[in-house]
């Protein structure tokens, strides 16, 4: 008896953290400290950008942000991407779209895009509300191999954006840098 469940208990905790990853995860933006270097552990971050594609927002409308990410591991060529997004209190609410979902209030990864030098993702973040928010991002660069825990690579950052009550003055910084 003991080994069946020593067994079943070794397989759940050889199957869930592959599984869970491959499909986006969420908690793991920066915005309550736990990244995505929690599990991916490599030595070569890639290199993050969030760009807005707007300078100004209005309550109400949707934000648009593009997250670039560039893979500095050139040790492997099979390499995959993923990320994790979420905001300040209030600022919207995200909307899924092509390769992302929606959990618990932020956006991620639906499954990991593989890289062609470069990759990204595009994010919107509806009925937004007004006031000073922060978009806070991870990403992860990934080999690929079905082992999330050596290997990987994780960069987070983060972009400030106002989000004005009427017609056009809300700003936003333009874009954010990984660090």
């Amino acid at each position: 008896m003991k080994y069946v469940v020593a067994a079943a208990l070794l397989v759940a905790a050889t199957a869930l953290p592959a599984s869970a990853n491959a499909g986006g995860k969420t908690g793991q933006s920066g915005k309550t400290a736990s990244t995505c270097s929690a599990c991916h552990t490599g030595t070569v971050a890639p290199t993050l950008l969030v760009v807005a594609e707007s300078e100004e927002y209005v309550a109400g409308e949707s934000a648009f942000f593009k997250i670039l990410i560039t893979s500095n591991d050139a040790a492997d060529t099979t390499r995959a991407a993923g990320f994790n997004a979420a905001t300040s209190a209030a600022a919207g609410t995200f909307v899924a779209g092509a390769g992302t979902r929606v959990s618990s209030g932020e956006i991620t990864h639906s499954a990991k895009k593989a890289f062609e030098g470069n990759t990204e993702f595009d994010i919107e973040l509806g009925d937004l509300q007004p006031g000073n928010h922060t978009l806070f991002v991870a990403v992860n660069d990934s080999n690929n191999n079905g082992n999330d825990r050596a290997g990987d690579n994780a960069a987070t950052t983060t972009l400030t954006f106002t989000v004005a009550e009427g017609e056009g003055e809300g700003e936003g910084e333009g874009e954010g840098e990984g660090e």
